[in-house]
């Protein structure tokens, strides 16, 4: 009976194999795609869902090698590696030489996001607490859908939100906040920041 039953089987691999490898095959990649849902991998890399966000570091109490953690705001680290824009590395050099201060990105506690639960703070390009000033450089993506920045459209009008909140927030806080559009020539942002520094009686 064992001995009729292996032989059927090796009939039905010769007749049929190709067949049974290939519903294998797609039974584990289906299996592997639910692990990494389940596990929740895709949140962790920034990728979009209907109830996260893009680039969204949660606050928690530990540490790695490009960013600190604390109960109340997230510093990154810009000294290494890093993957700013030009625009927001020359907004960085141009506040940094007038105020002699270190302007780093930041994700203070005062720039709490509710929308997710309260556990995410919004990030500032350039940040120094005790001038109360910061600054964002703005590339094309905060002003139009761009696929290879958004997923899609659900995703620029997140990325629209947390900008306006971040204005908001900002402004709540008393922190003098200057945009820096993608329009302004590496050149011209130091005169930009200037000029808006002095319109608002921050230097002479």
């Amino acid at each position: 009976m064992l001995l009729f039953a292996f032989d059927k089987m090796i009939y039905n691999y010769k007749k049929n194999g190709f067949i049974m490898l290939m519903i294998i095959f797609v039974l584990f990649i289906i299996g592997f795609a639910l692990y990494r849902m389940l596990k929740g991998d895709s949140v962790n890399e920034g990728t979009w869902t209907t109830d996260k966000y893009y680039n969204l570091i949660p606050v928690t109490t530990t540490m790695d090698k490009s960013v600190v953690h604390t109960a109340k705001s997230t510093r990154v680290n810009n000294t290494k590696g890093g993957k700013d824009s030009k625009g927001e590395v020359e907004c960085r050099h141009v506040l940094s030489r007038i105020f002699n201060k270190p302007f780093l990105k930041d994700r203070p506690s005062f720039l709490n996001n509710p929308v997710t639960g309260g556990i995410f703070n919004l990030e500032l390009d350039c940040y120094e607490k005790e001038l109360g000033i910061a600054c964002e450089y703005n590339g094309r993506q905060h002003y139009d859908f761009i696929p290879f920045f958004h997923k899609n459209k659900e995703a620029f009008f997140n990325q629209k939100y947390r900008d306006d909140m971040k204005r908001r927030l900002c402004k709540d806080e008393g922190v003098f906040l200057i945009e820096v559009p993608y329009t302004i020539d590496i050149g011209s942002i130091e005169d930009h920041i200037i000029t808006k520094l002095k319109k608002h009686s921050l230097i002479k």
